[in-house]
């Protein structure tokens, strides 16, 4: 079976490995799903603040870290990265 490798992961994925975590074991430590966790390091969910704080907290480093590790996610992953598409009549328009 294939290894993961730095090059596979995301920027959010690579603080928890630096911090020396897995999936499993961050998912534990911050009570979450590990598919919710595994969403928001693919950049498919949205990093509430809380959970970014508590990423920030385990993985030791500044919550700017985590922020700045999000916005690359997203951007490769390439989903928006401020606001939200907001639906008016059916259409969707950014916010």
């Amino acid at each position: 079976m294939a290894r993961w490798n730095d090059d596979d992961r995301s920027p959010l994925a690579m603080l928890r490995v630096k911090a020396g975590y897995t999936q499993a074991e961050a998912s534990v430590k911050m009570n979450l799903g590990m598919i919710s966790l595994a969403r928001y390091e693919s950049g498919m969910n949205d990093v509430t603040f809380g959970i970014g704080e508590q990423m920030a907290r385990l993985y030791n480093v500044s919550f700017e870290d985590i922020r700045q590790a999000v916005i690359a996610t997203k951007e490769a992953a390439g989903r928006q990265t401020i606001g939200r598409p907001i639906k008016i009549n059916n259409f969707a328009i950014d916010s």
